[in-house]
């Protein structure tokens, strides 16, 4: 009977390590849908268009969770996120990265930190999400490419212009006005004189 109870054990740790991979492995439905394209992107192509563009959607990571302590401006344990000699510098307590190596690089080791640890970052506010660890440490193991480009802080989502579909008017000629018409026509609005 223990032999059962053994392999049951051992089966519920592996459905629970299996579990644990899913769930730090793939995105949440509230991931950000532009890093999650670029991720792919650069796991399948790594060039240096890719790896700047996913250098961008981390430091706008960083700029919504970390810039409020580890900027130019204020740079808690003399760590600046907002420039790439910043980053490389790393702060107080030695270099934040080594390019190449997210599994040696320190900044990985306190993201993952449960929250209330001393080393844990963010210190405040809300922690990075799993996924976004995953990019960050993809980044890094990639070379750490820096981008000369803006940062985009806000996902925009893609914009189409829907040309309304003219009727056929007599009385006018200009797109606007057989539109306005058409939109009175079915209101039973009359124009004004």
């Amino acid at each position: 009977m223990t032999k059962y109870k053994l392999i049951i054990f051992i089966l519920l740790i592996a459905i629970g390590a299996a579990i644990f991979y899913v769930n730090f492995n793939t995105p949440n439905a509230s991931e950000d849908p532009e890093l999650i394209e670029i991720v792919k992107k650069v796991k399948q192509d790594p060039s240096t268009a890719n790896l700047e563009n996913l250098n961008l959607k981390i430091r706008a990571i960083w700029t919504n969770k970390c810039y409020s302590c580890h900027s130019s401006e204020k740079m808690k344990g003399d760590l600046a996120l907002d420039t790439y000699e910043g980053v490389l510098a790393g702060g107080i307590d030695g270099p934040i990265l080594v390019k190449g190596k997210a599994s040696k690089s320190d900044i990985i080791r306190r993201l993952k930190l449960p929250k209330g640890h001393h080393d844990a970052m963010p210190e405040k506010g809300e922690q990075l999400t799993p996924f976004q660890i995953k990019a960050i440490a993809l980044w890094i193991d990639h070379g750490a490419v820096w981008s000369t480009k803006k940062t985009k802080l806000f996902y925009e989502a893609p914009l189409s212009l829907d040309k309304p579909v003219l009727t056929e008017n007599r009385t006018f000629h200009n797109p606007i006005d057989i539109w306005v018409d058409a939109y009175f026509k079915e209101k039973k609005i009359k124009w004004p004189e």
